[in-house]
């Protein structure tokens, strides 16, 4: 069973989204934050649930002074578990991690569109999605620019 959604989280989600560019109405980007928190909060979920999310967006928050982006890499974190349950398919002997990025990354990637974020910020979370679904890396790091370029000394996230 997951967590009781805090009120904090909701404004969190729409300030983040507004950060990185979209255009879409208070409202419209309330009610996706809402669905976003619905499916970390199913009563299935036992990792990859509400409290992991708080749990990465707190941990988020903690680094934002040397990432790049972490509007971006908020979002990426909402929507990076919209489908993983890997807890569940894991004892169901059904987990594929790149079925589950997929699915995460195709929500995202249509979602975030419709919202009104950039194509070069939606192909972003993109990026980092199947980064943090996947648990890899890529091999070069973080240090390629992203859409606002790179601190000096600092990764892009």
């Amino acid at each position: 069973m997951g967590a009781q959604a805090p009120q904090w989280l909701l404004t969190s989600f729409v300030d983040a989204m507004q950060q990185i560019g979209a255009t879409a109405a208070v409202t419209d980007l309330e009610h996706e934050g809402a669905d976003l928190m619905q499916r970390w909060n199913a009563p299935n979920r036992q990792l990859h649930n509400l409290r992991r999310l708080m749990n990465t967006l707190t941990h988020i928050d903690e680094i934002a002074s040397s990432a790049h982006d972490p509007d971006i890499l908020r979002v990426a974190a909402w929507y990076h578990g919209a489908f993983l349950n890997k807890a569940l398919e894991i004892k169901l002997g059904g987990f594929q991690a790149n079925f589950a990025a997929t699915r995460c990354i195709e929500h995202a990637h249509s979602r975030l569109t419709s919202l009104g974020v950039s194509d070069e910020v939606v192909a972003r979370v993109d990026e980092l999605i199947a980064f943090v679904t996947r648990h890899r890396a890529p091999a070069d790091g973080f240090r390629r620019a992203g859409p606002r370029g790179c601190r000096p000394g600092g990764p892009v996230l």
